[in-house]
């Protein structure tokens, strides 16, 4: 019986030791913006893809690498490429087969590493699954939560690890969203605009 008991003993301290060691959802989140925040100079890629009541679902690809963007989007089979450096903009697709420059941002510095910052603030954090390879979280959105526009729920996997995200999904309005395919190590010339890979392509000058 004394065995027993120090068996017993034994296994509750190191299941005691299991449980203390284990990460809250607040932890895991908080390391996945670290992991994400350390990989700021090496830019960012991932598919969003949007369901819309009526039209449909649209897929966008985005990679971005400090100031520098390339989007690019399929809707209703027009392809469609968006080219930034923080100053000008160059847009193109396949049905018009034009260029347009602009001047101007279509978005801030890093706009794609922004998104996760602070990603669960405001929403009640629960793990609902859990494998080998990935945690996945689900967030409500508080009472205290005042902004209007935040979705009341949403869905994080983040990778066991890197702490990477491997996806993020919610809702809101009737619109679906779900951002995966994320990888990080952007080149520049991936985000650069190149006019030699669009010969004879006439380019409208909309910055006058």
């Amino acid at each position: 019986m004394k065995k027993i008991l120090c068996l017993f003993a034994a296994m509750m301290l190191a299941m005691t030791a299991f449980v203390a060691g284990a990460e809250t959802p607040e932890e895991i989140v908080s390391r996945m913006e670290a992991a994400i925040n350390s990989r700021a100079e090496d830019g960012i890629a991932m598919t969003i893809r949007v369901k819309v009541p009526i039209v449909g679902e649209m897929c966008t690809k985005t990679y971005s690498r400090g100031k520098k963007s390339l989007t690019k989007s399929n809707v209703k089979g027009v392809d469609c490429f968006v080219w930034t450096d923080g100053g000008q903009i160059w847009t193109y697709n396949n049905k018009t087969n034009e260029i347009y420059y602009a001047k101007g941002s279509s978005s801030p510095d890093n706009d794609n590493m922004a998104l996760f910052d602070g990603i669960a603030d405001g929403y009640d954090l629960c793990l609902v699954e859990e494998d080998e390879k990935s945690w996945t979280l689900k967030g409500s959105k508080m009472k205290s939560n005042e902004d209007d526009e935040a979705p009341k729920k949403l869905e994080i996997v983040i990778a066991k690890g890197s702490y990477y995200p491997v996806c993020l999904s919610t809702k809101m309005k009737g619109i679906s969203m779900r951002m995966e395919e994320i990888t990080f190590g952007i080149t520049e010339e991936q985000v650069t605009f190149n006019r030699d890979k669009f010969p004879g392509v006439p380019i409208i000058d909309k910055s006058k």
